[in-house]
């Protein structure tokens, strides 16, 4: 805990050393307001002010006015829908103590904001001090820990759960905070955002540390970053999987948002280390201004940890990164990239080489991505099962990351997270090489409301030329139009007789899997972890790899009931269930 008076204090100095009149400008706070005007502080009119300010704040940050509590810091922050400004008042009538805000060029010293008890502070940029401020005021928790970034359009997830697993299994006690989940070493808690924002980070952080973490590691989104949400926290690596187009909504263009992604490595301190995947267009960009030590990985020549002799089949991946053997039950190419970034980060933090071995091979990574259902009565160990694509496998019988053979009829199907035209492409050619090339390719998919509407025609387009059947359904409407987003997938479709709409997602997962071949695979795209579907403004439930798996729970369910029925009419024909010879002609 910190006192006011050193609360201030770290206000004036933040404000003395981190601005700059360039900063500041870009920030919305213009000419008028001089650095040396900056911090104004306005103290309670108080006699025991000074005996006050030596007392310690028992408060955290809070930038949302609902959150506060009595003795908390209330920091008002501009957002893109609410300015925190506005609710100053309401942050003061719940008992803050402390209620920061922006400097106003028209302010004269004499308005206030806050009741006459409250110690109320004027800063050029409340987003860009709400990070700092809120690690400060829990005692700078990171510097208690290793903290490991993870940016790019995709892989995050998987990047970052993968380090995470790997570390936990070689014996560190772990924390991850990602898209899914917030993994504590005491707790499993699910996720609202893929990186949270400032004051709930410095939460996060400052529980990590008191349940004793070794490592935090976490997704960093572009959002964040441009949002500022992750200053103040002292990354020690950082990785970037690479950059394709999302999120343009929000950002503009593609450069912007390159430009966003960038910051997490323009921050690094020379100490650190950072991982860029060489085969990325972008790698190169976003090593530009980096200060730490780079480390490139990749499939390509030229990269410092390069991925040889790999092997890939369903039942998961082979391959050797700096001359050592490693094994993964992931599946696909993509996932050997991200395997690849999080045994380098590992690597250099000292973990032996056999204990990461054997880590590999044991770890399952996120919920969601690339994930193999089975039906309900089956475990679901998060190993996919071999297809019997012997091409593809090479020596994956004797690799140890198959399943027990499984002989029942019913298809492969796989739930995922690709949301993006670039997902969806890498996620389907992924399973084409995989799977046998007599088996069809099914895509089951749709594209999210008051989202990036360009990628639609898109995402339609690729799932027509890569699957054999597509049937495009909802995803999370949100306030638009179901029928209308699936118009849009429609424009960038140009063969009607491959392509059905069902705009009811449960609905369409159930036809697919239950009309599929034996052996077909089934990708259901889209929303991976998610439990959630958001429609007019509503929240149901809706869990892919629920749906999936009661629809082959049904189907096997249907199978026995024919093969039941079947037999009871040869019985009541007097007839004997069909002997395999007879069916082969080979009877005499």
């Amino acid at each position: 805990m910190r006192t006011y008076q050193e609360i201030l204090r770290f206000c004036v100095d933040w404000e003395q050393g981190a601005q700059d009149v360039q900063s500041l400008r870009e920030h919305g706070v213009q000419g008028q307001v001089g650095l040396s005007k900056l911090p104004v502080i306005r103290l309670p009119e108080q006699e025991s002010i000074r005996e006050r300010l030596q007392t310690l704040c028992h408060g955290m940050v809070q930038t949302d006015s609902r959150s506060v509590s009595p003795g908390d810091l209330f920091i008002a922050v501009r957002g893109i829908a609410q300015d925190g400004h506005a609710f100053t008042e309401q942050a003061a009538e719940r008992g803050a103590t402390v209620i920061i805000t922006e400097a106003d060029p028209t302010w004269s010293g004499a308005e206030y904001l806050g009741p006459e008890d409250a110690i109320h502070v004027q800063v050029s940029s409340t987003r860009r001090l709400a990070g700092p401020l809120a690690q400060y005021v829990l005692g700078n928790p990171a510097t208690s820990m290793t903290v490991i970034g993870v940016t790019g359009t995709n892989g995050k997830t998987t990047t970052a759960t993968l380090i995470e697993q790997l570390l936990s299994e070689c014996g560190a006690v772990t924390t991850l905070l990602g898209t899914i989940e917030k993994r504590f070493p005491d707790e499993i808690i699910q996720s609202r955002l893929t990186t949270t924002g400032p004051a709930e980070l410095a939460v996060d952080f400052a529980r990590a540390r008191r349940e004793n973490s070794d490592v935090l590691v976490m997704e960093v989104s572009s959002h964040a970053l441009d949002q500022h949400r992750t200053d103040g926290i002292a990354f020690d690596a950082a990785v970037f999987t690479n950059l394709t187009q999302d999120h343009l909504d929000y950002h503009g263009t593609m450069e912007q948002y390159a430009r966003a992604k960038r910051r997490l490595f323009d921050n690094l301190p020379e100490d650190a280390r950072a991982y860029f995947f060489r085969d990325d267009a972008y790698a190169g960009f976003m090593a530009e201004q980096c200060r730490a030590t780079s480390v490139l990985y990749g499939f390509e020549e030229g990269a410092d940890r390069q991925a040889t002799g790999v092997e890939l089949s369903v039942s998961g991946s082979r391959f050797d990164l700096a001359g050592i053997p490693f094994e993964t039950r992931l599946v696909g190419r993509h996932n050997v990239a991200n395997m690849m970034a999080a045994l380098s980060v590992c690597m250099d933090m000292g973990v032996e080489q056999e204990a990461l071995q054997h880590a590999s091979a044991k770890v399952k990574g996120p919920r969601g991505r690339l994930e193999r259902v089975l039906p309900s009565n089956d475990e679901n160990t998060g190993k996919a099962e071999d297809t019997g694509n012997a091409e593809n496998t090479g020596k994956a019988e004797d690799t140890g990351l198959t399943n027990s053979a499984d002989n029942r009829s019913f298809p492969v199907v796989f739930v995922d997270y690709a949301h993006t035209p670039d997902a969806l492409q890498h996620v389907c050619d992924t399973l084409r090489a995989v799977m046998p090339p007599s088996c069809q390719l099914h895509v089951v998919f749709g594209c999210g409301g008051d989202r990036d509407r360009g990628k639609r025609p898109q995402m339609g387009h690729i799932a027509e030329q890569s699957a054999d059947r597509v049937t495009i359904t909802s995803d999370n409407p949100r306030s638009e139009d179901p029928m209308a987003i699936i118009g849009d997938v429609l424009a960038g479709c140009s063969d009607p007789d491959r392509i059905d709409v069902e705009a009811d997602r449960r609905k369409a997962i159930r036809k697919v899997v239950m009309g599929a071949s034996v052996g077909d695979v089934v990708l259901i795209a889209g929303k991976g972890h998610e439990t959630t579907q958001e429609m007019a403004g509503v929240r149901t439930h809706l869990d892919d790899t629920e749906e999936a798996r009661e629809a082959l729970q049904a189907r096997e369910t249907q199978q026995a009931h024919e093969t039941q029925q079947a037999h009871e009419e040869l019985q009541a024909r007097g007839a004997s269930p069909i002997n395999p010879k007879e069916k082969n002609g080979e009877v005499a």
